[in-house]
């Protein structure tokens, strides 16, 4: 039931307004008096109203009540509204709140809480003790009252959570925090699912250095640590504190072997510690130092023995789960009983790569769940886009001449107005061109096929052009050209049966034979020729012919 001073008051406010809405909110009846409203914008002209409404009308001056405005019907502040019912303090108001909408003032209504956060202090302690970590930590970003419970340092009852949530789901670190460190810290410091602690990637795993107490990347740990040959002179005079700081023995950065590297804070922290500590107790203090590094790197080195055997053991777990759903993968069959899904085609699916590089970089990433839907679904695309390059590919082995100049009987259709020779970079370097890489779809779908057309006088040129602008780059390591004795070498180091291409220079045309690369080095350093070092590119030639023949089987390795 309205209250009576609340309706007064809604009533006064209309006489004083231009045009004044009340909305009530469509809800389930309650018996529940309603004693808060709040104020909102008001509803403008020719708005349709498709709830319940109050309205309350210049003309009339009088609250009325609508009970069903469907969608079509429109409302303006001009048109009287006729009353059906008039409200009176004593009738009940079925809805949860009412909003009076006026042009100088708004307010806005506050969203009850989605959880009791009174929660008294002994359930919540029973509660966290049954939680992991993962859970804890979502825990504490709910409210700061729950974050002030979990994250004290000084807290027995606090330490005692999550040291038994620790024992309880964490495998890997069952031993007891070091020295000077809370469990909470050491939980945290101990994910190494969450990636470096400074730059946060997750392409490599990271590693954690418990003398230095951090977890991080490999480049994060070059920019924070020194090697003894690069230690600063105030390191080693008057006090040498390399002595008194803990160290880890790595990989060296440039050059095979092992390094001894320093934490930089530490150094410059224990040198302030050093200078600050009167003469006479320095000999005491300086002992103590000592007798604490060296018991602190006889854990390091068990700390590090346990972390290593666990990455591996992850490292050997997704490897199976890995090859175990492959292999489900590769066992579906088609209508004809034959294998559906071609190995060839499998190594290229985004999900096949990134499950390989899972058991590369355990902790990192997480794809097996869904990982043969995810399988299934990219391989229709793999499909239609090997197709699409296979068009391609055909289209330039039909623009493609063996001839160093164009033969007088050649004939070159209207249509297309160029051919490739041998020697074009697109040929050899067409698998690093932009355009070969991610080709440019008809609507963005692979599935569509190019025009011969677009082919001839768009994307080839491009790519041409592509190929062209790679060879000056020194990062690209041409294989071809083909026609180059290096080039064929290449491009038949993968052929069995035959490989017998390269000519003789120095022979007559009409006593010219095939070799093999191996024939033809014996041929020019015995008989007659017996060239005593010889240079390929000047001594030995390559059957243009037989190369365009093997061409189709290059660019077979792209489809």
């Amino acid at each position: 039931m309205l209250p009576k001073e609340v309706t007064e008051e809604i009533i006064a406010t209309a006489k004083t307004a231009t045009t004044t809405t009340i909305t009530i909110a469509p809800t389930t009846p309650t018996n529940k008096l309603i004693k808060n409203y709040v104020l909102i914008e008001e509803i403008p002209s020719k708005e349709v109203i498709t709830s319940q409404e109050i309205i309350i009308s210049l003309t009339s001056r009088e609250v009325v009540t609508q009970e069903i405005i469907t969608s079509r019907e429109v409302i303006t502040p001009q048109k009287d509204i006729t009353s059906t019912k008039s409200i009176t303090s004593q009738e009940m108001i079925t809805s949860k709140e009412i909003v009076i909408s006026l042009k100088d003032k708004r307010v806005t209504s506050q969203v009850p809480l989605s959880f009791n956060a009174n929660i008294p202090i002994d359930i919540f302690i029973e509660i966290c003790y049954h939680l992991p970590p993962t859970s804890l930590f979502s825990l504490m970003c709910v409210c700061k009252q729950f974050r002030f419970w979990l994250n004290s340092s000084v807290s027995y009852i606090t330490q005692d959570i999550w040291r038994t949530s620790r024992m309880k789901y964490l495998e890997r670190i069952k031993l007891r925090p070091p020295v000077g460190m809370d469990e909470l810290s050491y939980i945290k410091l101990a994910m190494l699912e969450h990636g470096c602690q400074f730059c946060g990637t997750k392409d490599e795993t990271p590693k954690v250095y418990w003398a230095f107490r951090v977890r991080c990347c490999l480049a994060c740990l070059k920019k924070r640590v020194t090697s003894p040959e690069n230690l600063p002179k105030w390191a080693k005079s008057p006090v040498d504190i390399t002595m008194l700081v803990s160290y880890e023995t790595i990989d060296s950065f440039d050059s095979n072997g092992k390094t001894v590297i320093y934490w930089n804070s530490q150094l410059e922290q224990t040198r302030r510690e050093c200078m600050s500590t009167p003469p006479k107790h320095r000999s005491a203090w300086i002992q103590k130092k000592k007798h604490w590094v060296s018991e602190m790197l006889k854990e390091v080195v068990k700390r590090e023995r346990i972390d290593e055997l666990y990455c591996r053991k992850q490292s050997l777990e997704d490897e199976r789960i890995f090859r175990t759903l492959l292999d489900e993968f590769r066992q579906i069959k088609d209508e004809k009983g034959q294998q559906r899904y071609i190995d060839k085609y499998i190594l290229q699916l985004p999900t096949y790569l990134e499950g390989q590089n899972t058991w590369k970089i355990p902790f990192m990433t997480n794809p097996w769940p869904n990982f043969i839907d995810r399988l299934k679904i990219e391989y229709p695309k793999i499909i239609n886009k090997v197709t699409r390059i296979q068009q391609l590919t055909d289209t330039m082995l039909t623009l493609i001449t063996s001839y160093v100049t164009l033969a007088s009987d050649l004939k070159v259709s209207s249509e297309q107005g160029y051919q490739i020779y041998l020697t074009d970079p697109v040929i050899d370097c067409i698998q690093w061109c932009p355009s070969f890489i991610n080709p440019p779809y008809v609507k963005n779908d692979a599935s569509i096929p190019w025009t011969e057309e677009y082919l001839i006088k768009t994307l080839i040129p491009k790519l041409r052009r592509e190929a062209r602008r790679l060879l000056k780059r020194s990062d690209i390591k041409r294989p071809g050209p083909f026609t180059s004795v290096r080039g064929c070498k290449n491009l038949i180091k993968n052929e069995v049966e035959d490989k017998e291409y390269f000519m003789c220079k120095l022979c007559w045309k009409s006593a010219r034979k095939i070799y093999t690369y191996e024939g033809i080095c014996r041929h020019l350093t015995s008989g007659r020729h017996s060239i005593a070092r010889i240079d390929d590119e000047r001594m030995i030639e390559v059957d243009r012919e037989k190369v365009k023949k093997l061409l189709p089987v290059w660019f077979s390795n792209f489809h």
